[in-house]
């Protein structure tokens, strides 16, 4: 797989199951507030996780107490995974601008800091309100991923195996490749659900398919699940297959399926 096709699919991987956010914490003892900036994703198996640090070559993975995995890299390191990913993020582009922007401002007010963000470790002053704006940003990061789903995806790449391997990026952390009932009859089917309703249509527009209302989650957000099955289901499978890594055997399998039936 080529740089820019890992690059795209870690991006969707990142839409699909990933974070990208700002935590304000309490210095020790007291003395003020800072903000640090964060990129994670999370995998019941490794292997996308491996492939997001293979490429980034920050942050760490570890295991979790219930058997999975997560991806988490922190403060100026954050900023540096999302300025490679920012291209190929088409749900996230708005936290993704935000830790950009708040990055760059703490490079210009203090040049010297660029491991913790928002603590200065020069004598130099930060301009009044500097600290306040940092918050503010982070907190609007934090509103958006709680409240504000991604209803119009971000511009998508052009190239149609670009937007294939950032699918295939979406679908390893969203996406189920499976043999259901179609029509009364067993048919190849693929489905994802999402609060992020441009990430199902753009899925739609760019594979085909339909998208319908699923229910709402446990916080009241609205599900949209994207859906393409039959002949259509086996195209998306052979096409999206060499760029997963998660679901290759299941797109494998509905593939098989149909050519024994």
């Amino acid at each position: 797989m080529k740089r820019e096709e890992l690059l795209a699919y870690c991006g969707g991987f990142i839409d699909g199951d990933g974070s990208i956010y700002s935590i304000v914490l309490q210095q020790t003892g007291g003395r003020g507030i800072y903000v640090r900036n964060e990129l994670s994703a999370a995998s019941d198996i490794r292997t996308p996780l491996d492939r997001i640090f293979g490429l980034l070559g920050v942050g760490s993975i570890a295991e979790t107490k219930r058997g999975g995995f997560t991806y988490v890299v922190r403060f100026s390191d954050a900023a540096k995974a999302v300025k490679r990913l920012r291209p190929f993020l088409l749900t996230k582009y708005r936290q993704a601008d935000l830790l950009l922007q708040l990055q760059s401002e703490i490079n210009q007010t203090n040049p010297l800091v660029t491991s913790q963000l928002g603590v200065s470790r020069s004598s130099q002053r930060l301009p009044a309100g500097a600290i306040e704006n940092r918050v503010a940003v982070a907190r609007e990061i934090s509103r958006i991923n709680n409240e504000s789903p991604c209803d119009s995806c971000g511009a998508a790449p052009k190239k149609r195996k670009i937007l294939t391997a950032w699918a295939a990026g979406y679908l390893d952390a969203e996406g189920y490749f499976h043999i259901s009932k179609s029509g009364g009859k067993k048919a190849p089917m693929i489905t994802m659900g999402t609060v992020d309703l441009g990430a199902a249509n753009l899925l739609k527009s760019h594979f085909g398919g339909y998208v319908v209302a699923a229910g709402h989650t446990k916080a009241g957000k609205a599900i949209h699940r994207w859906q393409v099955d039959r002949g259509a289901a086996v195209s998306v499978a052979k096409e999206i297959g060499p760029y997963l890594t998660v679901k290759r055997e299941q797109a494998d399998i509905i593939v098989l399926y149909q050519n024994s039936v």
